[in-house]
C-alpha cells in the first residue's frame, strides 16, 4: 500500500541521514536566485543530482551532460515566469537547489510549478530543504501566484516530509510515471493554496 512505501522510505531515509557525514550550519551563508555566472554550479548541482536520486526527475544525467554552456546559461538567467534558487557555503559552492516556473499564459499563469529539488547529502538535516522552499515561496506570493504544485516520487519520504511542513497537501498519484529500467516510480502529486 502507499503508507507501507511511505514507511519504508521514511526508515531507510532515517538510517542513511545516521550514517552521513554533516556539514556544520555555520558554514552556510546564503539563498538566493540564479543569474549567468552561475551557469556552471548550477550544472554541477543539478548532474549531480541526476545521479545521485536518477528516480527523483524527469531528466536523466546522460541527457542533460551533454547540454551546451548556452542551455545552462539561459537556465541560470531564469526569467519572468521563474527561476532557480540555490544554497551556497561559506565557499560559495552551491549545495541546494530549487526550481520554480509557471507557464506564463494569461489563465494558468497563477500556479507555479516546483522542480529540481536537491540538498547535497552533507547539507542534509540543516533545514538548508527548509529554507530554499520558503524563500520559493516568497518569490511565489511576490510575483502574486494563487497556487504552487509539485510531484515527488511516492518513495522519497524525506521530501515529501518537506513539503507537508510547508503546507503542501496530496491531492492525486500517478502511476509509472518514471522509469529506470526495469523498475517503475509512482508520484504524489501536492500543491499549496497560497
Amino acid at each position: 500500500t502507499p503508507d507501507q512505501r511511505l514507511a519504508r522510505a521514511e526508515q531507510r531515509a532515517n538510517e542513511i541521514l545516521q550514517h552521513r557525514q554533516k556539514m556544520p550550519a555555520s558554514e552556510l551563508r546564503v539563498f538566493r536566485q540564479t543569474a549567468i555566472p552561475d551557469a556552471m554550479q548550477l550544472r554541477e548541482i543539478r548532474l549531480e543530482a541526476l545521479q545521485a536520486v536518477p528516480e527523483a526527475f524527469g531528466s536523466d544525467y546522460e541527457t542533460e551532460s551533454q547540454r551546451p554552456t548556452s542551455f545552462w546559461e539561459e537556465r541560470a538567467a531564469g526569467s519572468p515566469n521563474g527561476g532557480n534558487f540555490v544554497a551556497e557555503d561559506a565557499s560559495g559552492r552551491f549545495v541546494g537547489l530549487i526550481g520554480i516556473f509557471t507557464d506564463g499564459r494569461q489563465k494558468t499563469g497563477h500556479v507555479g510549478n516546483i522542480v529540481s529539488v536537491y540538498v547535497l547529502p552533507e547539507a542534509r538535516g540543516q533545514g538548508v530543504g527548509d529554507e530554499l522552499m520558503r524563500v520559493v515561496l516568497s518569490w511565489a506570493r511576490e510575483q502574486n501566484l494563487s497556487r504552487v504544485r509539485l510531484a515527488v516520487v511516492t518513495t522519497n519520504a524525506p521530501a515529501i516530509g518537506l513539503y507537508k511542513r510547508h503546507g503542501f497537501k496530496a491531492y492525486g498519484e500517478e502511476s509509472d510515471v518514471i522509469r529506470i529500467g526495469d523498475q517503475s516510480y509512482d508520484e504524489l502529486l501536492m500543491d499549496l493554496i497560497l
